[in-house]
Order: C-alpha cells, then sequence, then structure tokens
C-alpha cells in the first residue's frame, strides 16, 4: 500500500512539473504574441495613415485627394486680395496700330444728313490680336562679276549664318527650342504646331539637330554657372528620377538665387557629386533634404530642409498619437521659423536661439520606447545624427530653412516626362539649355529672348 501511495506522489509530481513547464511555455508564447499584436497595431496604424505632400516629400501629383494644405499657420487675414493690394488689368495704349471711326452719317430720328456735322468722341475700346503668320521667304543670290582691268572674277560670300542651300532662320529656331524647352512639348506635337500655325512641315531630325545645336552654342555659359558655383555663400541642392529610353536615371541640380545648374546622371550616389565637384563646395553652406550623398558632400556648412523635417514630422505625429516628442519637435522647428523671419541673421549668443537649441537638444535626448514609438525613435536618431546641420540658418542671412528653391528648379523637369512619358535622347542638352535660360530668368531676362540672342550671338 505505501509503495502505492509512493507511485501515486511521484505521478502527481511528474504532472505538475508537466504543468508548470506547459504554464512557463504558455507564458513565452503570451509575451512573444504581445509583442507581435503590439508591432501589427503599430503597423495598421502607420498603413491607415497614407503619405501625401503634406507628411512627406512625395509631389502633390500623387495625392489621390487633393486639398489645400499648407506647412503654414493660418494668418487671419481674409483669402484673396487684400486691402491696398493693387489689380493689374489690360491697359489701353495710347496709339493704335489701326483705328476705326464709328461716327454717324444720317439721323435715326429724320434721316437728316449727319457727314458734314463735327462729332464728339465719347469713348473709345481697343481689341489686341495677332496678324496671320506667315513664312517669309528671304533668297540670297549671288553673283559673279569679272573686273575689266585685270579680268579677276569677284563675288560677294553669303552671310555667315547662312549655310545650305535652303535652312529655317533664327526666330524659327528659336520657337522650336523655346517650345521644347520652355512650353515642355514633345516632338510630334512641336512638329504639328508648326505646320497649323505656320504651315512649316519641320521634321523631327532637323528639331533634334537644332537643339543639339543650340545646347553646344549654350555650353560656354553652362560651364560659367559651374564655376560661379563654387564662390557662392550658400547652394541648394537636389535630385529627382528621370526615364531614358526606359531605363531611370537622374536629374541634380544646384542653385542659388541667380544661379541654375542641371545635370543628368546614371548614378544616384555620391560619385556624381565627386566626379562634378572634386574639391566639394568649401565656400559655401549647402542646403538639402537628409539624402546621404548630399551631406557628404565637403562644404563650408550644411542646412537640412525644415520643410522636409515638418512634413516627415507630421506623418509621424499622425502615426503615433501617443507620443508627443514629434509634436514638440515640430513646434520648436516653427519657432526656429518664425525668428529667422524676423531676424535674418543672430548671433550665437541670442537667447531666443539659445533657448531653442537646448529645447531641440533635450528632446533629442529623452528617452522613449522603441517598440512603441519607432517612428519617433527614428527621427530622433537622424535629427542626433545631423544635429549640427539643423540651425545654420539661424546665423547665416545668406542661409534659407527650406529647399523649396531647389524643388522648383527640378520641378519642370517632372512635368516634362509627364508629357512626353520620358527622354528618348537629348537629356542633357535639355539640362544645359534649361540651366542657361533659367539662370537668365532669375536675372529677369526673357526666356524667348534669351534663347534668340544664344542662337545669333554664340560668345555672348
Amino acid at each position: 500500500m505505501a509503495q502505492t501511495k509512493d507511485e501515486q506522489i511521484s505521478r502527481l509530481e511528474r504532472l505538475l512539473e508537466d504543468a508548470l513547464a506547459t504554464i512557463e511555455r504558455q507564458s513565452v508564447l503570451i509575451k512573444e504574441q504581445s509583442i507581435r499584436i503590439s508591432e501589427l497595431e503599430q503597423e495598421v496604424a502607420r498603413l491607415s495613415v497614407k503619405k501625401s505632400s503634406n507628411n512627406s516629400s512625395l509631389p502633390p501629383s500623387i495625392d489621390l485627394t487633393r486639398k489645400n494644405q499648407s506647412l503654414r499657420s493660418p494668418s487671419g487675414r481674409p483669402v484673396g486680395g487684400q486691402i491696398g493690394h493693387k489689380g493689374y488689368y489690360l491697359p489701353l495704349r495710347d496709339t493704335a496700330d489701326t483705328v476705326i471711326k464709328l461716327s454717324p452719317d444720317y439721323c435715326s430720328g429724320c434721316g437728316g444728313d449727319l457727314s458734314s456735322v463735327l462729332g464728339i468722341m465719347t469713348g473709345r475700346r481697343q481689341v489686341v490680336d495677332i496678324p496671320p503668320v506667315k513664312p517669309v521667304y528671304t533668297e540670297y543670290q549671288q553673283y559673279v562679276k569679272q573686273c575689266p582691268c585685270c579680268s579677276k572674277q569677284q563675288s560677294m560670300p553669303y552671310p555667315p549664318e547662312v549655310t545650305n542651300h535652303i535652312q529655317y532662320g533664327v526666330n524659327v529656331q528659336t520657337m522650336a527650342v523655346y517650345n521644347w524647352l520652355y512650353q515642355f512639348l514633345p516632338f510630334g506635337r512641336l512638329q504639328q504646331w508648326f505646320s497649323d500655325v505656320f504651315q512649316l512641315s519641320i521634321g523631327k531630325g532637323t528639331l533634334e539637330n537644332i537643339i543639339r545645336k543650340a545646347s553646344c552654342l549654350a555650353q560656354p555659359a553652362y560651364e560659367k554657372i559651374h564655376k560661379q558655383l563654387l564662390t557662392a555663400p550658400c547652394v541648394g541642392a537636389d535630385e529627382t528620377g528621370m526615364k531614358v529610353n526606359g531605363d531611370k536615371q537622374w536629374i541634380w541640380v544646384w542653385q542659388t538665387k541667380d544661379l541654375t545648374w542641371l545635370y543628368c546622371s546614371e548614378n544616384r550616389g555620391a560619385k556624381t557629386i565627386t566626379d562634378l565637384f572634386p574639391e566639394g563646395l568649401m565656400q559655401s553652406v549647402l542646403v538639402s533634404d537628409r539624402w546621404r550623398a548630399q551631406l557628404s558632400t565637403s562644404a563650408a556648412g550644411h542646412q537640412l530642409c525644415i520643410a522636409h523635417l515638418l512634413r516627415d514630422l507630421n506623418f509621424i505625429i499622425e502615426v503615433e498619437k501617443e507620443c508627443n516628442t514629434a509634436t514638440k519637435i515640430k513646434d520648436i522647428l516653427k519657432l526656429s521659423i518664425e525668428h529667422k523671419r524676423q531676424f535674418p541673421e543672430s548671433q550665437k549668443n541670442n537667447e531666443t536661439c539659445i533657448d531653442i537649441e537646448m529645447g531641440l537638444d533635450k528632446l533629442l535626448n529623452s528617452e522613449m520606447n522603441k517598440e512603441q514609438f519607432p517612428l519617433s525613435v527614428k527621427m530622433q536618431k537622424s535629427l542626433l545624427k545631423y544635429r549640427n546641420h539643423v540651425f545654420e540658418f539661424l546665423y547665416n542671412k545668406d542661409v534659407p530653412y527650406e529647399n523649396n528653391a531647389s524643388e522648383r528648379s527640378i520641378r519642370m523637369v517632372k512635368v516634362k516626362q509627364k508629357i512626353s512619358g520620358c527622354f528618348k535622347s537629348l537629356q542633357q542638352n535639355f539640362c544645359v539649355l534649361k540651366s542657361v535660360i533659367d539662370t537668365e530668368i532669375k536675372n529677369q531676362q526673357n526666356a524667348f529672348s534669351t534663347i534668340k540672342k544664344l542662337l545669333l550671338n554664340p560668345s555672348g
């Protein structure tokens, strides 16, 4: 009987051990499942917030529901023209090319003759129009004369710009370059435009040759812009993808308030920058987003685009609602922008700047739960890594707090791609011409006139 009790106790002990082991395994499983559930909840929260131009670096064109959203805070002023705003309208010219006098010749009451009666002008209206345009053919006829004294034959040379038996003049060439480069007409539509408007049939190969010629003539000015960038106090930089014959290439831009320089490359990495700027931009503060290739550029200083940071913070705020760190960082960045607007350049010992710097440092060094707030922690680490590049704009009047000018410089490249689909060729020719034209526009020059001047005066 005693042996039976011992066996029962032993069996119960084994059952107890098995139960405890099962409970331990279940506890581990529950813990793992809890972690996984938390991760999935965070993923669901992240996916439930769609990225748009308001909370990321995506362009407005991808927004499914286009809303007029802005990073700016409401000003409190009414929408539209403000009080005192000067309106603009089409003015009447003092003298017209054609004048039509609406003067009555007879009286509608009694039928009397009014042709000799002096009229009084009570009003005038003008219609602005363009007359029908047709091509003008100019023929150069070369003659040879023989001198009666020495019998030498003498002839006049053709003008230097007249190189073929028949060719298109500078106005046609200017319109071809202008509409392809500035109005983004593909070659097919450009051919149709010349045919419909001017009754000119221009081949695609001829249009390509005109573009290549203009690009070649613009090359000296293009190289000059590149050299001027090296001495600029502040340079903005950005890049965007571009389809070229089905392959992805990259359009890079470096720009200042007076210069724009575009370049097409097969590489988005630091190699492109090293090839183009082997010594870096040692006299410039480089403004860019957090793209590593840009931040690795040798420069006098770097400035992160605060507008990019604010959009990224908007996304984090929408996803991780229980964490207020992103909101506080956003508030500090907005405070720094407001200070910049009031004081374009501050000293390091400025009290407001000190508060801004210390406030950001405190947030970047605060502890957060990585499992619960992964996006906030990721942003925290990124800003810690590039901490010295956040507030450069506060202490240098030449440095803006955003990189919007660079984005504007390459935005038209995306418009060109949307219209044409992709580049088949001439992508670098586009960059050369666009650089020169945009630079001239920044210096208050007309795009059409600049192209015509380029074709007429290559050395300029």
